[in-house]
């Protein structure tokens, strides 16, 4: 089975609670709220359609890991 990996962490900085990709390339926000930033991580969720869902927390950090099954992915396109 190939399968395609995506983190997806919710950080605290300065400017509010950031929501980042596991390589950093990519971030939304800031957001004034901790619950707005998770909610932002979890909406990528639901659009992409993920096989498996992990979440990971602790007081000041928030990762989701998303994992694709690539080959049902491009079934439905």
């Amino acid at each position: 089975m190939s399968a395609k990996r995506q983190t997806f962490c919710v950080e605290k900085t300065e400017g509010g609670w950031v929501v980042r990709t596991d390589a950093h390339e990519e971030h939304l926000g800031p957001y004034s709220e901790w619950a707005r930033a998770m909610t932002m991580a979890l909406i990528f969720a639901r659009c992409n359609q993920p096989s498996q869902v992990k979440v990971k927390a602790d007081a000041e950090y928030w990762r989701v890991e998303y994992t694709f099954d690539e080959r049902a992915q491009a079934s439905s396109a």
